[in-house]
C-alpha cells in the first residue's frame, strides 16, 4: 500500500510540474516555439519509460538504483574498445559517474573544434554525426557511444553530433574517468597508447584517400587533354 501511495505521489506532482510550467511561461511571456520545446521536453522526461524511471528514482534505494545504472549501462559500456582493457572494478565505478542527460532534436551535442572533456552512450534515441559542411557522415542510436577520445587525449572535436530524435544519453565526464584510472597507471598509458595508434592510423588511412583522391583528378585530366 505504501509502495502505491508514494506511486500517486509522484504522479500527482508530475501533473502538477506541468501546471506550474505552464503557468510560468504564460507569466513570462515565453515565445511559442520555445514552450513548444520546453513541453516536448517535459513529455520526453515525464512519459513512458522515462515517467516510469523517475518514478522508480524516488521509490528505490539508492543501492537498487545504482544496480539498474550498471545493467543499462553494461552493454553500451562493453562496446567501447577504450575500456577492454579496464577491470571490472574499474568499469563499477566508470558506471557510478554516469550523468543522464536529455537532448531535444537541433541541439548540438558536440561541436566541431571545441575541446573534448566528455563521452556520451546512447541510451535511447538518435543523433546525427556531421561534418562541417553539415554532411551527414553517419547517424547513432539506442546503445551506440561517441566522442571517447576526448577522455585520453587533448584534441578537438572532428566533428558535430546534433540530436535528430528526443535522446537521452549518458554523459561521462574526463576529468572522474582520469580519477579512476588513477588507480590503474598501467592500464591507462596502455590505453592511451592504443587511442594514439588509432589516431595515427585513421590520420594515415585519410591522407592515403586524399591523395588517391588527387592522384584519381590528375588521371581524369591527363585523360581529357589526350583525347582532346
Amino acid at each position: 500500500m505504501e509502495v502505491w501511495r508514494k506511486f500517486y505521489s509522484v504522479e500527482n506532482s508530475q501533473l502538477s510540474s506541468y501546471t506550474s510550467t505552464a503557468a510560468f511561461m504564460r507569466y513570462r511571456a515565453l515565445p511559442m516555439a520555445l514552450r513548444d520545446r520546453i513541453y516536448l521536453f517535459m513529455d520526453f522526461k515525464y512519459q513512458g519509460n522515462f515517467y516510469k524511471e523517475s518514478i522508480l528514482k524516488k521509490m528505490l534505494s539508492f543501492a537498487l538504483r545504482q544496480e539498474i545504472l550498471f545493467t543499462i549501462s553494461e552493454e553500451g559500456m562493453g562496446n567501447v574498445r577504450l575500456f577492454k582493457k579496464c577491470p571490472d572494478e574499474a568499469l563499477n565505478k566508470i558506471r557510478r559517474c554516469l550523468v543522464s542527460q536529455i537532448f531535444l532534436p537541433g541541439d548540438v551535442i558536440i561541436k566541431e573544434g571545441t575541446e573534448g572533456n566528455c563521452m556520451f552512450f546512447i541510451l535511447a534515441g538518435t543523433v546525427a554525426v556531421t561534418a562541417a559542411n553539415k554532411k551527414t557522415l553517419c547517424y547513432l542510436k539506442d546503445g551506440a557511444h561517441f566522442g571517447e577520445i576526448a577522455l585520453v587525449i587533448n584534441i578537438p572535436r572532428v566533428a558535430n553530433v546534433v540530436a535528430i530524435t528526443p535522446c537521452e544519453l549518458f554523459r561521462l565526464e574526463k576529468t572522474h574517468f582520469t580519477n579512476v584510472m588513477r588507480l590503474y597507471p598501467k592500464i591507462l598509458r596502455q590505453i592511451r597508447n592504443d587511442a594514439n595508434e588509432r589516431i595515427a592510423k585513421t590520420s594515415e588511412s585519410l591522407l592515403d584517400a586524399d591523395k588517391l583522391f588527387k592522384t584519381s583528378i590528375r588521371r581524369k585530366r591527363v585523360f581529357y587533354c589526350f583525347n582532346e
